[in-house]
């Protein structure tokens, strides 16, 4: 068996503290805006500058010549070849809509690319979806706070530019589809996370996310996300099933 570098496990440990402090805190810097999508919210910013130092940390093993990949990043690659063809031949005012839409889907892809070049353990990969979880449990603490606490004249619902009569919460992320979404996918990662639990803390952290999430995505009412919870929790219910039946009760 041979052990692990040094060099590599701390750049593994990089990695993940990264990872932590993008979901964590990063997510949660917010500024007055007039609102916007994409890149032109001032916040996405420093979200971004999170995910690239992740995929720079990443890509670190590539400059020693070794590039992993897999059946899925080639077909991965195929679909965003496929995606910016259009370009090539057409540019028009919908192009400069799906432009800045197009590069965020790139930048992604590259991050998943990036993640495949470490070689994670199963354990490392557990940390990386413990920090998207965090990220989703601080934004369902603060849905609830939009949701029952805020009122209009609460300088917190000017610097979320959050309307508290409209009732549908949608944390730092200025649009109710996207905090739903985010929600909802937090919610599928938190049952295999929980299948790879080792102590009680563990699950009990990650079982915050099935107990108060569900509620707030129906609060929401993106149906978006309400279509993909009800495909998503039963699918993770039946891996749940085949690996533990009592974890999955």
């Amino acid at each position: 068996m041979t052990a692990t570098p040094p060099h590599h496990q701390r750049l593994v440990n990089g990695l993940i503290g990264t990872a932590i402090v993008t979901f964590a805190l990063l997510l949660h810097v917010i500024f007055p805006n007039t609102a916007a999508s994409g890149q032109t919210l001032p916040f996405n910013g420093a979200m971004w500058m999170g995910f690239f130092l992740m995929a720079a940390l990443a890509l670190w093993p590539v400059t020693h010549g070794k590039v992993q990949f897999s059946a899925f990043h080639q077909g991965l690659a195929l679909l965003l070849l496929a995606f910016w063809l259009p370009f090539f031949w057409s540019w028009n005012e919908a192009s400069l809509v799906a432009l800045p839409r197009l590069l965020g889907v790139t930048a992604g892809a590259l991050l998943l690319f990036a993640l495949a070049q470490p070689r994670l353990s199963r354990r490392h990969w557990w940390w990386l979806g413990m920090a998207i979880l965090a990220g989703a449990l601080l934004e369902t603490v603060l849905g609830y706070v939009q949701l029952y606490v805020l009122e209009r004249t609460d300088p917190l619902s000017y610097l979320l530019g959050y309307d508290p009569l409209s009732g549908r919460p949608f944390g730092v992320f200025q649009q109710v589809n996207l905090m739903a979404s985010f929600l909802a996918s937090a919610l599928v990662i938190s049952a295999w996370l929980y299948g790879e639990t080792r102590n009680r803390l563990e699950q009990t952290v990650i079982l915050l996310a099935p107990v108060f999430m569900p509620a707030l995505i129906l609060v929401i009412q993106s149906r978006t996300s309400w279509l993909a919870t009800l495909i998503a929790v039963p699918l993770v219910l039946i891996h749940l099933y085949k690996l533990d039946r009592a974890r999955c009760r």
